[in-house]
């Protein structure tokens, strides 16, 4: 065998010890504290373009970048500390509350100003004042809008949305006969009176089947709304104010799931930015 074909065999045979040792040696796992951090530190921004979106009228962009790292902290799995974690989680939670109190949707606003403050290990480290208004301003504004029984005075906190409360609601309504619409088609009046109606309204399907659950103020649509299709399963869910459409607007699928829910205000359909992904 010649020199050049020993050294060549030599450098190969060293090549591959090496390699072999390598791959023999444990590898270096991932430092959980310094993913944390740099987790943290993107929430950080993002909070940050956020808060930024929400200030500039974007609310759609404002929602889906707090709702994407919200939901990506709790992917990750990260452990709750009373540093940046905490006050990136209050500054998130707090954000939704004055997002959704914008669209007049005074129980998803109310839900995560309470998750705001929750969330605070020391309260005299936020401006509890401006926090505690904001929670009774809902809890007001639910009361108004046929809600208050979602309301725990005691706990200062809120009731889920469930099937025994509905229940609750569309008993207490008034039956679809029992009201009219005037000409313009605009005020739902009562038929003994031909006053406006202020309260919730029940229809049904032809089957007898419930069909829509709204509340109504001086008989324009103002509070929750909620439809049903035939089988009894939710159809669609939507917020109103003074007459007009606003929130979210979650519309149902076959499988029980909704998908790209649209937001409105002022009966507006809102858009993201452009640009954002």
């Amino acid at each position: 065998m010649s020199i050049a074909a020993i050294m060549v065999l030599a450098c190969w045979f060293s090549a591959y010890q090496i390699a072999k040792l390598d791959s023999s040696k444990p590898s270096k796992k991932a430092d959980p504290h310094a993913a944390q951090e740099a987790f943290l530190l993107e929430w950080y921004k993002n909070t940050s373009k956020a808060e930024a979106s929400f200030e500039n009228g974007q609310l759609v962009t404002a929602r889906q970048l707090i709702g994407n790292f919200l939901y990506l902290r709790k992917k990750k799995g990260f452990e709750p500390n009373k540093g940046m974690d905490e006050v990136l989680t209050y500054r998130s939670y707090y954000l939704l509350g004055k997002i959704y109190d914008l669209l007049e949707d005074s129980y998803k606003s109310c839900q995560n100003f309470l998750k705001a403050k929750n969330t605070a290990s020391n309260p005299y480290r936020y401006d509890r004042r401006e926090l505690e208004g904001f929670i009774e301003r809902q809890f007001l504004k639910l009361k108004e809008q046929g809600m208050g029984g979602l309301i725990d005075e005691t706990r200062k906190a809120l009731k889920p949305v469930n099937q025994k409360w509905l229940d609750s609601v569309v008993e207490i309504a008034a039956d679809e006969t029992a009201i009219d619409v005037t000409p313009d088609g605009e005020t739902i009046v009562l038929i003994q009176t031909m006053e406006p109606y202020s309260g919730w309204v029940k229809f049904f399907h032809d089957s007898g089947a419930i069909k829509e659950l709204i509340h109504y103020d001086h008989g324009q649509r103002h509070g929750h709304y909620r439809s049903w299709k035939i089988d009894g399963s939710v159809a669609s869910i939507a917020t109103y104010h003074k007459g007009k459409k606003t929130g979210l607007n979650p519309t149902f699928g076959d499988d029980g799931k909704a998908y790209n829910i649209p937001m409105y205000r002022d009966g507006k359909l809102l858009e993201p930015r452009k640009g954002y992904e």
